[in-house]
């Protein structure tokens, strides 16, 4: 089980507390990802931000998906 702590739009995504439908014929996909505990999340994400090529993906990544389409959302597990 997990409890969502943050549903809140962000990073240019809508939040997983947005409403949102889809049009016939288009179909949902989720990507997680997912860490051992915190201090790896942390610990990744400081060196992905900190990679320059990072920022190109993005840009890219931008000229092919519509992140206003994705949605995100964080949790943390139920103990």
């Amino acid at each position: 089980m997990m409890r969502v702590t943050d549903a809140a739009a962000k990073y240019g995504c809508m939040g997983l507390s947005d409403l949102f439908r889809p049009e016939s014929g288009e179909e949902i996909f989720m990507g997680i990802d997912s860490f051992a505990d915190v201090e790896q999340f942390r610990m990744l994400s400081k060196q992905i931000d900190a990679d320059a090529r990072i920022g190109e993906l993005f840009s890219e990544i931008q000229e092919v998906i519509d992140l206003k389409q994705i949605v995100r959302w964080e949790a943390a597990r139920v103990d």
